[in-house]
């Protein structure tokens, strides 16, 4: 399945993950979250979303959505979608990594969530019938680029502490790292 968004080669990475089993609505929200941030920022927010600390704004989905504090009206803690773009943000770090590239000083320029295809399920009901029970999963993109120069002059002394958190996030398994 062709990406909707075709970045430099040499200047980024990237990765998709097809079918997988999430909420699209809240992918979508976390998508719309990490869009823009650092690498490493984007890892920092969402192992606080899985630990109950920082919730993700929702702004599209938010009907009978609870506020949180901070500067947005509604929002959530979506553990397992987080866990998942989790998983998608490190094996992008390491397609980086085997570039020659340095994910410390990259950045988050596409991030797609959208519905994939849908599993079908019934449920056995009262006097012979059936309802449907199906399952919806999600498609993910993820494409991450080289900051410009006055972008790492801007964030210059946040960088080594950003190569600390990436190494440490490819290093350990990924519940231990959340669990941190």
């Amino acid at each position: 399945m062709p990406y909707s968004y075709e970045p430099n080669p040499e200047t980024s990475a990237k990765t998709y993950g097809r079918d997988l089993r999430v909420s699209p609505k809240h992918s979508y929200e976390i998508a719309n979250a990490i869009r823009g941030l650092p690498l490493a920022e984007a890892i920092l927010l969402l192992k606080e979303v899985v630990n109950l600390r920082r919730p993700i704004p929702f702004r599209r989905y938010r009907k009978k959505v609870p506020h949180r504090h901070g500067p947005y009206e509604a929002g959530r803690f979506p553990k397992k979608a987080s866990m998942v773009f989790l998983k998608l943000l490190r094996e992008v770090a390491h397609n980086a990594r085997y570039k020659g590239l340095d994910p410390a000083t990259m950045y988050i320029s596409h991030v797609s969530a959208y519905r994939g295809r849908i599993i079908r399920g019934w449920m056995p009901r009262a006097f012979g019938r059936a309802t449907p029970w199906n399952e919806q999963t999600t498609n993910v993109e993820i494409v991450i680029e080289n900051m410009s120069e006055t972008k790492l002059k801007e964030y210059e002394n946040k960088v080594e502490k950003w190569r600390e958190i990436i190494n440490d996030f490819l290093e350990t398994k990924l519940h231990e790292f959340v669990k941190k």
